[in-house]
């Protein structure tokens, strides 16, 4: 009995080792991994860059404008959200 034991056990054990082995040498379908990469290449920037368009175009008397506005507290307020109201009214007596 306990032979038998042995024996169903190891055939199982073999079964198990052995559905490993068939299929491709890759891990998956061609496109496995495609998301990872796609996600790493959209994180990192590109060592050779594209040349600037053209430098930014400041105007100085925008600026000081803006800043003088900004130190005397007189920069326009931000308006408060709208918000929606739901009214509803009921039909019985």
């Amino acid at each position: 009995m306990k032979i038998n034991i042995k024996l169903s056990l190891s055939l199982i054990s073999a079964l198990f080792l052995l559905a490993g082995c068939g299929g491709e040498a890759g891990l998956g379908p061609a496109q496995f991994g495609n998301s990872v990469r796609q996600n790493i290449a959209a994180q990192v920037v590109n060592p050779d860059g594209a040349e600037e368009d053209g430098s930014l175009t400041y105007n100085g008397e925008r600026s000081a404008l803006a800043q003088k506005h900004y130190t005397m507290d007189t920069v326009e307020k931000a308006k408060a959200p709208k918000t929606s109201t739901v009214a509803g009214g009921g039909g019985g007596k």
